[in-house]
């Protein structure tokens, strides 16, 4: 598999571990699990800047997910999705160097503590793109 394509399956299997495994509800259909997992692998890859194409409407068609399904498990998806994007790439990731390091001001006045910023991540090159038969 390509990095982008192995990214996006681990993204789907792990979206089917935090929704659909541990729960002590009832399974919900496949349709609906593979929708849901499909979605979330969708918008973990676009949040880090892999290219998709149709990769992840292909699957959902292939478990016959619809609009519907889709609808009814969007806040399943948001919810999961938002989370493995906080683990990924954490709010002080995103900021520009500059507002994480101290002000001359700040050190000077012994304001807080404050710690160097981390290095943002390095990003996919936005040519990663993602196809996939799983």
């Amino acid at each position: 598999m390509q990095p982008a394509e192995e990214f996006s399956v681990l993204a789907h299997e792990l979206a089917h571990e935090m929704l659909h495994h541990g729960k002590g509800e009832t399974r919900l259909p496949k349709v609906v699990r593979e929708t849901q997992a499909e979605a979330v692998a969708y918008v973990v890859s676009r949040g880090v800047g892999l290219e998709t194409n149709s990769a992840a409407a292909d699957y959902i068609a292939i478990y016959n997910g619809d609009k519907k399904v889709l609808a009814e498990s969007l806040s399943a998806i948001q919810e999961t999705s938002s989370q493995i994007l906080d683990e990924l790439m954490p709010v002080e990731w995103l900021k520009p160097t500059h507002e994480n390091q101290p002000s001359h001001s700040q050190e000077q006045a012994g304001r807080g503590n404050h710690t160097a910023a981390s290095p943002a991540p390095q990003m996919p090159d936005q040519s990663d793109a993602i196809s996939m038969d799983r």
